[in-house]
């Protein structure tokens, strides 16, 4: 087959490494796909899906996109650009028919496909082996912690898909490029990461171009992907929103970064490494980091892997939203590179036995993969984790007709949506995407810590509830403020979320009826009134009446089993003590003091005279 202009050739290195039979790949492959599934099928405990259900199902039910506001309250009616439209589109038929399960298959099947397409790409750049299949399966467990059903889920396949073109094309194989074109128009309608794709693209350009500057000819295939390019940018203008969706990407870089309420947003800072102290992330970014300065300084360098290992190391190490597309994007340069690094390897005769290469290759996947798979709260689970979502807040609501102005937390906003939409007088004040004026989102992002700024936007909208998350964030104390509130007050409460009413105005006969007296809601009013109930008996009487009232609105209360659990001790009923810690610890094994207290009921227990 005829090389195409600017490719490069798999090293003599990788071409030396031994390959495996059909039987012991197919064990290997099979071994790695099955655990990175695994690594995927953790219950869900993202907000954010819940919005994209709900907009997915607007869409079907209406055969329209909206193009205005819709999904909050102050802005309602508005121009509105709808990211993500196509993802939605696509994922709600899988909902509908499959439920949990559907949810469970797109995350598998979307996994699969993107490190299958990486695979191939890897294979083109000189993967072979075992060592092909290990590197993949440590780039997809690293990819897990961004698995939940998300529009990046789609994207990835599309990254894949994108860096395999180019790198089949560079390569000598068939040329690919024109699919790039509609491949972008699916990207700016799946995902704001579009801009992926005119990027890895302008790269090849690149160093194509360069490869000219040096002398080397003017090839036809070197202007056609130019060409491909610059169709790719303009095919971008064609979604439906328009040159408005095209500059969101930019707005954020350039301008809304900075802006205190997406400071706000974990996803959007810098990784939080703990939260991979087992995927060995920190690691494999400082061994691809190492291998490209080795290749470099050998003179192996190449000015594409250059580009692409710079774009996905930067952004991650910016914001962890990145580290999905780390995982994708350089999965198959991992690959790749430990492929080489084993083949360097003088390894004994025995090694080379294609089954003793199989078993010690499968006993590192699964012994790599088994510290992710049995860490909470990502170990392989079903469906949904329930207690992350304000279900039996919005079943009160609908309950007692809570309707009106209400002020909520975005990330509450996706489950809001599916409940209520498209009733408007129970809208969210703010959705997933921070829908609002700068004004708002300013006076937002100030309203959790104490200052002015939940004055000042309660004084502009005159709430008539608000629905806020526990436990609270560090440094934010808005739930404590309110329960010291006089008025508002406090009618449901359980794990995932606390809902306010003013006691004046539309719903004041709830908040007569449906108060809560002793109670606290937030963690500072918590640890006062507990410490009051240790020795006032007739408060300690109050509150436990009213955390069995939490108890049966809720079965999301491992912090008033917990609480009960501390009554009991007090009242030294040891018995009642345990059988309330083990309630606690089914719903929450990490609950605070925990084993302290089962302790104390033992001890107690047996220091009692029968």
């Amino acid at each position: 087959m005829k090389r195409a202009a600017g490719s490069t050739t798999t090293t003599s290195s990788t071409a030396g490494s031994p390959a495996l039979g059909p039987l012991h790949a197919a064990v290997l492959w099979t071994i790695g796909a099955v655990l990175a599934c695994l690594g995927v099928s953790f219950r869900l405990y993202d907000p954010d899906l819940w919005q994209h259900l709900a907009v997915g199902r607007a869409i079907w039910s209406t055969h329209a996109l909206p193009m205005t506001n819709a999904w909050t309250w102050p802005t309602y009616g508005e121009p509105y650009v709808l990211p993500s439209w196509l993802f939605r589109v696509a994922l709600w038929p899988v909902w509908a028919l499959g439920h949990e399960t559907g949810l469970t298959v797109w995350r598998a099947i979307t996994l699969l496909a993107t490190f299958a397409i990486a695979a191939a790409t890897a294979r083109r750049m000189g993967a072979r082996g075992a060592s092909l299949v290990v590197g993949l399966l440590w780039c997809a467990l690293l990819f897990r912690l961004r698995s939940m059903v998300r529009p990046e889920t789609l994207a990835g396949v599309l990254l894949a898909v994108q860096m395999w073109i180019l790198e089949e094309r560079r390569r000598g194989g068939r040329d690919h490029s024109p699919w790039l074109v509609p491949l972008a128009w699916l990207w700016i309608n799946a995902h704001l990461s579009w801009y992926l794709a005119p990027l890895l693209t302008g790269f090849h350009v690149l160093a194509e171009g360069i490869s000219t500057l040096r002398g080397r000819p003017v090839a036809r295939a070197k202007l056609k992907l130019a060409a491909v390019l610059l169709a790719s940018i303009a095919v971008l203008f064609l979604n439906p929103f328009g040159a408005r969706a095209v500059v969101q990407p930019f707005q954020y870089a350039l301008d809304q970064r900075n802006h205190p309420l997406f400071r706000m947003i974990l996803e959007l800072g810098p990784i939080t490494w703990s939260a991979h102290a087992r995927d060995g992330l920190a690691a494999w970014m400082a061994l691809i980091a190492g291998s490209w300065a080795v290749r470099t300084v050998r003179g192996r360098g190449d000015l594409v892997d250059t580009l692409v290992t710079a774009t996905f190391l930067g952004t991650a190490l910016n914001s962890q939203r990145f580290v999905g597309f780390l995982a994708i994007g350089l999965a198959p340069i991992a690959a790749r590179d430990l492929t080489e690094a084993v083949a360097a390897l003088r390894l004994p005769a025995a090694m080379r036995a294609p089954w003793l290469r199989t078993a010690f290759a499968s006993t590192v996947m699964i012994a790599g993969a088994w510290p992710q798979l049995s860490q909470d709260p990502w170990r392989p689970g079903w469906g949904f984790d329930w207690s992350a979502y304000p279900v039996r807040s919005c079943d009160w609501i609908e309950k007692h007709h809570v309707d009106g102005r209400q002020f909520s937390q975005f990330h509450l906003a996706g489950y809001q949506l599916w409940r209520f939409w498209p009733q408007r007088d129970r809208l969210p004040f703010m959705d997933i995407h921070q829908t609002s004026t700068r004004e708002d989102e300013d006076l937002y992002a100030g309203a959790w810590a104490p200052g002015p700024a939940w004055g000042k936007l309660d004084a502009k909208y005159r709430f008539d509830s608000a629905l806020l998350s526990l436990p609270q964030a560090p440094g934010q104390n808005l739930v404590d403020r309110l329960v010291a509130d006089s008025t508002w007050a406090l009618v449901f409460l359980d794990d995932a979320a606390a809902l306010f009413v003013r006691r004046t105005g539309r719903d004041s006969s709830l908040a007569r009826a449906w108060g809560y007296r002793i109670t606290p809601a937030g963690d500072e009013a918590l640890v006062a009134r507990t410490q009051a109930a240790e020795t006032d008996t007739v408060a300690r009487a109050a509150l436990r009446a009213e955390l069995d009232r939490q108890i049966r609105e809720s079965e999301y209360t491992w912090r008033a089993h917990s609480t009960l659990a501390t009554l009991d001790l007090l009242d030294r009923r040891w018995d009642e003590a345990e059988a309330e810690l083990e309630r606690t610890r089914a719903l929450h094994p990490a609950a605070p003091l925990l084993e302290a207290r089962f302790a104390a009921a033992r001890a107690g227990r047996l220091s009692t005279p029968r």
